[in-house]
């Protein structure tokens, strides 16, 4: 198995990741919101939590979990290089690192 990278920012993920949902209204909202689409995208495909806010994301029974309703909202413009946008993240206060 390979590494996991966001398809958002295209960075390694570090913290936690969530897969697009299987549901297609749920997943075009967040399509949708990212500007992406269906071609973009593929079953491996995951988003990292730092394009999600903290009230998004739901800790039930020890794993996190993804409101339904989560739409990713931060961090979505994203930079031209990765070296950018973690320049972007550490000026939010998010580690992130390589």
């Amino acid at each position: 198995m390979g590494i996991k990278k966001c398809s958002v920012c295209n960075m390694r993920c570090i913290g936690r990741i969530f897969r697009f949902p299987k549901d297609s209204a749920t997943k075009n909202m967040r399509l949708e919101a990212l500007n992406m689409s269906r071609s973009d995208i593929t079953e491996s495909s995951y988003i990292c939590e730092n394009h999600f806010r903290s009230q998004d994301i739901l800790k039930l029974a020890g794993k996190h979990h993804l409101r339904v309703d989560a739409v990713p909202s931060l961090h979505i413009n994203q930079p031209g290089s990765s070296e950018a946008y973690e320049g972007a993240l550490t000026s939010n206060n998010v580690t992130t690192s390589s």
